[in-house]
Formats: structure tokens, sequence, C-alpha cells
């Protein structure tokens, strides 16, 4: 029979066994509270390069934005660093496709990223060739893709282990992304709750332990979303251009963080999730300004700065006023950059009478100086290379695109009409034609399909005193009568929901085979920008 203080001793032994295995292994996950920094950047647009390099920018650049991000992740036991979209657009797309921008976030640690619109804005073989740069996942659940290179790359979902953790991450895009890019027939968007539902049952069936959505579809639906899908622990968002953070619950009364890091990388948001038993008990944002370089980034980025340097430089000609591209104005009313633009179409086919472009294909968001004008500001501000084409339009659908362009204004109290109005970059810079928008008539909404109109649901009565310039001078605009049209291919293919011009053009519109930056960078070279006409095209009251 044992001794008392034999038995004392086994149990001292096993007791001293179980404190040893319990120190020896850490808890599971999903026992203890976790604590989970996600690093942001929203819509970067190719503002990848260090203050200055494109004049007028002064956003930090990638290389700050990696090296601020490396010093808060070596502090943090888990952390991400993602990409809500639009990372790609303007020259620096144009010039290099996509090589700098997804190089130099591989190399700056990103670890996903989802697409947004821009990112087609030379359409789905444009994206496919950036695509292929990218060292780390691209995610969308919503995207039905047909180009081989892209349905390769793009996938619903991804895991990310860190330690014992498993993260899922799933991507989504605006529903309206067809409306809006030149994506091609080869892209579908589809619901994002059902796509969403799909993901995430698809990640808890892989037993992660936290599920974060990647959105590129902006503030409204990204709520949408919380409140109709459960299962989400946090929407990193973009899309607005807005520094956002709010809490929504979903349908099992969870806390959802939703949170965008405004635009430009000009802010790296850091969304702070504690969570216990795989649900958020507490959560922080906030977004702090990148500083400083990181020279594995800086070095990816060497040869593109000094190709791009290059280019810009390209001299063109000269112009003695400011031009002013800043958002507020090329869509809130008549920009003397759309004239300038619109003109030179005109000046460039003597056949025809009126010329449009929309507010969204003119870029560059700030004042441009007067003196030299290069290769590559031109380029900044007219970055897409879209072709021009002439449209046959009765005065009737030119009302009618008015009408379209004048509910692109968003005024104070409009939002109560049913239906969907076209996006601000709808709103249409004109020559040729000048007319009155009264913002307290009813604005134009509708349902679409796609680019096309399902139904009218308010005809709009925003548009009044519409004259066309003749060659004797100007006279109203006549309903039945046929007028030519120089647009944009994107307004030809019904783009920011211009079906009107779209339905004139026809689906086998024939192009011009003149990029819209040519007779612009003409006008300029010869000298003929001239102010005269500017001003009192569309007057607003």
């Amino acid at each position: 029979m044992m001794s008392k203080r034999y038995t004392l001793l086994i149990a001292a032994v096993i007791i001293g066994m179980i404190l040893f295995a319990a120190l020896s292994f850490p808890q599971p996950v999903q026992e203890r509270e976790i604590h989970l920094a996600i690093l942001t950047t929203s819509d970067l647009q190719s503002r990848i390069f260090p203050p200055g390099i494109i004049e007028g920018v002064e956003s930090p650049g990638l290389s700050a934005i990696a090296e601020t991000a490396n010093i808060i992740r070596a502090e943090e036991d888990y952390s991400l660093l993602l990409s809500s979209g639009d990372d790609l657009i303007g020259a620096p797309y144009s010039l290099f496709h996509g090589e700098p921008e997804y190089r130099g976030m591989t190399r700056a640690g990103y670890d996903a990223v989802c697409p947004g619109n821009h990112e087609f804005g030379f359409g789905e073989s444009g994206y496919a060739r950036a695509a292929g740069y990218a060292g780390f996942p691209i995610v969308s659940a919503n995207m039905i893709v047909t180009n081989e290179t892209l349905s390769h790359i793009i996938k619903p979902w991804e895991i990310i282990g860190q330690d014992e953790l498993k993260i899922g991450i799933f991507g989504l895009m605006t529903p309206k992304l067809c409306s809006i890019a030149p994506t091609g027939p080869g892209i579908t968007v589809t619901d994002p709750c059902v796509a969403a539902e799909e993901a995430i049952r698809s990640l808890r069936n892989a037993d992660v332990d936290v599920i974060i959505c990647l959105s590129h579809m902006g503030e409204a639906e990204d709520t949408r979303l919380a409140e109709n899908v459960a299962g989400i622990h946090a929407i990193i968002g973009g899309h607005d251009h807005i520094v956002l953070q709010k809490e929504v619950r979903d349908p099992e009364n969870r806390i959802v963080p939703i949170v965008q890091a405004g635009q430009y990388g000009d802010d790296l948001g850091i969304l702070r999730l504690t969570l216990s038993d795989r649900e958020v008990i507490n959560w922080s944002f906030e977004v702090i300004k990148p500083k400083g370089e990181d020279a594995a980034v800086s070095a990816v980025l060497a040869p593109f700065i000094t190709a791009y340097e290059e280019e810009m430089k390209k001299p063109v000609g000269e112009i003695s006023f400011p031009l002013d591209t800043r958002k507020m104005i090329v869509r809130g009313g008549e920009a003397e950059v759309g004239d300038l633009i619109t003109d030179a179409w005109r000046d460039w086919f003597p056949e025809a009478d009126i010329a449009f472009i929309n507010g969204g294909s003119i870029r560059g968001d700030r004042v441009f100086s007067p003196g030299p004008v290069s290769w590559g500001m031109m380029q900044e501000i007219l970055p897409f290379g879209s072709e021009l084409v002439l449209v046959q339009m009765t005065g009737g659908e030119i009302r009618d695109s008015l009408e379209i362009s004048a509910s692109a204004l968003r005024i104070s109290g409009d939002e109560i009409f049913p239906g969907e109005r076209p996006p601000t970059g709808g709103f249409l810079q004109v020559s040729g034609i000048r007319f009155t928008i009264d913002t307290e008539g009813d604005p134009f909404t509708g349902r679409y399909e796609g680019k096309s109109l399902a139904e009218l649901m308010t005809p709009g009565r925003r548009v009044s005193r519409i004259e066309v310039l003749e060659a004797r001078g100007w006279e109203e605009m006549k309903e039945d009568q046929c007028y030519t049209v120089v647009v944009n291919s994107w307004l030809a293919s019904g783009g920011d929901g211009h079906y009107a011009i779209a339905e004139a053009a026809g689906s086998e519109y024939v192009g011009t085979t003149v990029r819209d930056i040519d007779p612009v960078i003409v006008s300029v070279k010869w000298e003929q920008v001239e102010r005269t006409g500017w001003g009192g095209r569309i007057q607003i009251k």
C-alpha cells in the first residue's frame, strides 16, 4: 500500500505535467481574445510615386505607405495590409499597364486586394495584363469573368494563415461596374449579397476564425450587405473617396464595423479588431499619414519614375490660363477644361454640330497653372485613350441626354425620387449647344439593366431653353431635327447612364479611330485655344 507521502508526490507530478502542457501549448484561438490589426488603403489611383513626381500631386506614395505599415505591423501579433480597389488609373496605368503599381504593392507586403471599377479603364484585357504583375491574391466573389487570364487570377475568396489564426477574405465589386467602366461583354456582376453568402459558407466550411469583406461598392451597398448577410466580421470599403467608420448590426445582431481610408494613399487606415469566440467584441479605427521610405519598394519604382519623367516632359504647347479639373468643377457645372476639350473635338470634325464629354472622363482632380503644357499633363487630364464617335441624334434624343446629365447633379432633397440616377460623372460638358438647368425640377430616374434602360420612372423636368449654334447664330433646338454629335466611346456605349446616346449610336457603331486626347493636343500645339464663347453654355439655377 502506497504511503501518503508517495501519493502526494504522484499528485504533484501530475499537476506539474498539466501546468507544463498548459504553458507549452497555447489555447485554441476560439478560446482566447485575438487582436487583429487591419491596415488599408482606399482608391490609391496610381499615386504610387513620391510627392512631386507627378506635377501637383503631393500624395505620400507607396514607399511611405510600406514603411509606415511595416513599423505598425512589427508591433502586432496578427496584421493584414489590404486594398479596397481602384489602385490603377491615368497616365501611369496607360504607360506601364499596372506593372509599377502591382509590383510595388507586392513588395510593400499587401496581403490581398479587390479590384475597383478603374482597374477596367482599359477593358478586361487591359486589367488581365496588369493582374499578371500581382504577387498577392485578387478577390471578387460577385464577378463572373470570361477572360481566361483573369478567371485564373481573380478568386472569390482567399484564406491567409498567420500562425494558428485562419483569416478568410472575400471581395465584392460595385453592381454598377458595367455601366461605369468599359469592361466589355466578358464581365458580369452578380448580386453582392448572394455572392457574399456563398463565400461565407465556403469560408466557414474551411473553419476560418475571421471573415473580412474587401468591398469596392461604397457605403450604401456595404451597409445593405452588413444588414442582410450574417457572418462578416468587418467590411473594408472604398469607392466613395471618404474617411469612414461606422458600426452596423447584422441579422444575428452581431457587430460589423465598416471603414474606408480616404483616397490616393493620403491616409493609411488602421482597423483594430478584438475577437473572442470568433465574434467582434471591440473595435477601433483611425487614419494616419504615411511617411518615411521603404528602400525595397523605392528600388522597384525607380526605373518607372525615370521613364515616367521622360515621357511627361515631352512638350505639347502652352496655355495662358489655369485649367481646373477638380471633380466638383467638372461634375458640377460648366468648366473651362470641358469647353476646351469639346471645342477641340468639334474643330477636328467640322461636320459635328455638338460635342459631349462626361465629367467622369476628365481627370486630374486639381488646378493646372498657366504655362507650358506637357504630354503628361494632357495624359493626366484625359487618361483613358477613348476613341471618338460621331452619332446622329434627334433633338428629342439630345433633350433626353441633357436630362440624364442634369440628373447627375445631386441636390439636397431630390433623393426622394424612386429609381436609379446616373453617377455624378455622367454630367456632360458641351460644345455647340447651350441650355438652362433648373435644379428644383424633377430629376430623371429609371431602372437600368446594365447600361440599358429597362424602365423609365421619372423623365426629368430640369432642362429648358435648349439652343444649338447654327451658321446664323444660336437657334432653338428642333425636337425632330437630326444633329451630328461627337462623343467618346464611353458615352457611345451608354456609360454613366447615357442610354439615349447609346441607342442613337447603335450597338454596332463605328468609331473614327481618333483618340479623345489628339484634337486637344493639336489645338494646344497650334495655339488655337481661345476662351471666346466659353461660359454661358450651361446655366444652372
